[in-house]
């Protein structure tokens, strides 16, 4: 019987081709199109290097402070591959030289004051303006100090010392910022998985459809025929995301697969947390489907855009729980996670996240609709 029911249950869900292609199709349309836009874009984003000399002169070799200044810049630019400043020291002629051929950005000198000469102005000129002008800013207070507080100088080691490290988020080197394209394609895909969840209400109540007026007729108890067409939408939807995941990384040469099972995991239960959002939308709110499926949109629609503009650093300071229940934010965030940072932190508190709310709304779902009764069918 179970058997039966479930196999009569993909067939009748399969064959609603709006869901089809909106959950099968459409991103897989997407990520072609995107493909075609992105291939000779960005491969790999490269991080600016500002390259500027300072002049080796009696000035630079008596300014004891400016010299560990720029010998720290050096070592953190020798231990740091993403660091942008790279700094060599160099006679007055060579500097010269090579800000004339444009193989630097600038040079500087110190005479009677730190001097920065450029060849033309830019973002690297702009950027080692803003150095030197941290340096000044510096050897400022520092001399404010003393003049306030001579004991100071016992420890100006202290005033002097280097207090930040550049640490790397993860080790490897992914900053091909279009994935970020990709992955939210799948996050949208598992969102609408919500339309099946939608679907599942309406084939299972009598007043909106005449298979749910003969499911009701089933002597089954209501929570296992919700449970039946909930796995079944589950596995359907699997389906489709397996698909595009494959389709993708050996069609497209999308890096999406490294953490396959992660990946899975991921969607699998951003999947099943959209099941559960579209079916309690379906049981709660009492209109018909055309309205049910809008609501949806628009919680799939503001969600994505909460996702990516600065209105979810807005509510991650001043109402964190909002930006908790963002469904698309979850399986983005997750997804983009695995692919960013080497620990699995963000995935953890994300995974339970949407385990939460899909317990939640299959909770309310079923409380909802275990009861209905029909005046009429």
């Amino acid at each position: 019987m179970l058997l039966h029911v479930l196999k009569y249950k993909f067939i009748c869900l399969i064959r609603d081709k709006a869901i089809i292609f909106w959950a099968f199709m459409f991103p897989v349309i997407l990520a072609v199109l995107f493909h075609i836009v992105l291939i000779n874009i960005n491969p790999q984003e490269e991080f600016m290097k500002v390259e500027f000399s300072v002049v080796d002169n009696d000035g630079y070799r008596q300014d004891i402070r400016f010299k560990n200044y720029v010998n720290s810049i050096i070592e953190s630019y020798e231990n740091n591959s993403q660091s942008i400043y790279n700094i060599s020291i160099r006679s007055l002629e060579e500097s010269e030289q090579l800000l004339e051929d444009n193989k630097i950005d600038g040079y500087v000198k110190i005479e009677d004051e730190l001097k920065l000469i450029v060849k033309r102005s830019g973002t690297e000129q702009s950027l080692i303006k803003a150095l030197l002008d941290e340096y000044i800013q510096i050897n400022s207070t520092m001399e404010t100090i003393l003049s306030n507080n001579p004991s100071a100088l016992e420890n100006i080691d202290l005033l002097t010392n280097n207090f930040i490290e550049d640490v790397p988020l993860s080790e490897s080197d992914n900053t091909d910022f279009s994935i970020m394209i990709y992955y939210s394609l799948i996050a949208m895909s598992c969102l609408y998985a919500s339309f099946w969840g939608l679907r599942i209400i309406t084939l299972s109540q009598a007043d909106l459809s005449s298979i749910g007026a003969r499911m009701g007729l089933i002597p089954q108890k209501k929570l296992h025929i919700l449970a039946i067409d909930f796995f079944v939408s589950w596995i359907i939807q699997l389906g489709i995301i397996t698909f595009q995941l494959i389709f993708m990384s050996t069609v497209l040469n999308v890096e999406l697969l490294k953490p396959i099972g992660l990946v899975f995991l991921t969607t699998a239960v951003g999947s099943a947390m959209a099941i559960s959002l579209g079916s309690f939308i379906g049981a709660v709110i009492k209109k018909d489907e055309d309205t049910q499926v809008t609501i949806i949109n628009s919680v799939i629609g503001i969600g994505y855009v909460i996702t990516v503009s600065q209105i979810n650093e807005i509510l991650e300071s001043k109402l964190p729980f909002l930006a908790c229940i963002n469904p698309i934010k979850l399986v983005n965030d997750g997804l983009l996670s695995l692919y960013y940072f080497d620990n699995y932190a963000i995935l953890a508190r994300n995974v339970v996240l949407m385990s939460s709310l899909t317990f939640f709304f299959s909770a309310i779902t079923y409380l909802t609709v275990r009861r209905v009764k029909y005046a009429s069918i």
